[in-house]
């Protein structure tokens, strides 16, 4: 079937790779579908859970010109059992109305309109080129913005945001993971709040202190370590790491620690999934699957690669 995926627009790249990671499974950078003005149509037969960088998907029922919407909306079947709701995602400026669209539906179906809790939600997303007439299949509704570093019961600035971490565990398509780098905790809890087992080591006995208190927040009790990075990772399907790096350090100062790491993590895991201040080729081991950049304020650029060992 066809999944349309519409994607948050900051980290599109990123928001892309997620839902083909949700969708495919690991290798998913073999699928090229390009995005279009915000969305991802997919062939897949699974339905997504817990992305982070997407807002919604919907399994389509028709296509078709934007200017044929009217006519092919009141020609096809609508799956429509119990109440509904019409929603209209306009990726571009558009004259079309959803009262008018959903009056369309009600003429057929004589269905009962249902605006706050509707059985079902028809989904008419329209691009340029194409409109999409769907039935929603999932929809974002986690409550990353109540998980933010700031809020959270052992804040620590270098936190990255939720959703961003909900989507790099994504990547990983694993079911196990293991944070080498923990902090306080960001990854370990979109890993366990999205049913993977997590682990996690950091050198700072005072950082495991804040990452058990926010895990615990979300009775989340993921098992850490006091422990190097380059002297332990246990064996996971997938290491997750946002990389450390400091304010005042040069980026080339770090890359020796970066190296060390993987050529560590090689021994345990077969896949990495890393967030770094600055481009690096990895070391001998691993192959590069995908590399993304973020922008992510003034004077930092997030490289993330996707690595697999080779």
């Amino acid at each position: 079937m066809s999944i349309l995926f519409v994607l948050k627009q900051h980290h599109s790249e990123l928001a892309a790779a997620e839902a083909k990671a949700a969708s495919f499974g690991w290798g998913w950078w073999t699928h090229k579908t390009p995005v279009v003005e915000g969305t991802l149509l997919l062939d897949t037969r699974r339905k997504p859970r817990h992305l982070g960088l997407s807002r919604f998907a919907t399994k389509v029922i028709a296509d078709c010109a934007p200017g044929n919407l009217s006519t092919t909306l009141a020609s096809i079947r609508i799956p429509v059992r119990g109440s509904y709701r019409v929603v209209l995602t306009k990726q571009v400026e558009s004259k079309l109305s959803e009262r008018d669209l959903a009056r369309i539906i009600w003429e057929r179906s004589k269905a009962k309109v249902d605006l706050e809790h509707p059985q079902i939600v028809i989904d008419i997303v329209v691009t340029s080129d194409r409109a999409y007439i769907g039935a929603r299949v999932w929809t974002n509704d986690e409550d990353f913005e109540s998980r933010r570093a700031h809020l959270l019961p052992a804040p620590h600035p270098s936190a990255m945001h939720p959703a961003l971490a909900c989507a790099l565990v994504n990547l990983s398509c694993a079911t196990t993971v293991h944070d080498p780098f923990c902090g306080a905790g960001g990854v370990l809890i979109e890993a366990g709040l999205s049913q993977r087992k997590a682990s996690g080591g950091d050198i700072s006995h005072e950082m495991l202190m804040r990452a058990r208190k926010n895990c615990s927040r979300f009775h989340l009790r993921p098992e850490l370590r006091i422990a190097d990075a380059v002297q332990w990772v246990p064996r996971v399907q997938s290491v997750i790491a946002d990389l450390p790096y400091g304010r005042n350090t040069r980026p080339v100062a770090l890359v020796p620690l970066y190296e060390a790491f993987l050529a560590r993590a090689a021994q345990s895991t077969a896949r990495a999934i890393i967030g770094l201040p600055c481009e690096f080729p990895p070391p001998n081991g691993w192959k590069v699957r995908a590399h993304f950049t973020s922008y992510i304020h003034k004077s930092m650029t997030k490289h993330f690669y996707v690595l697999e060992r080779s």
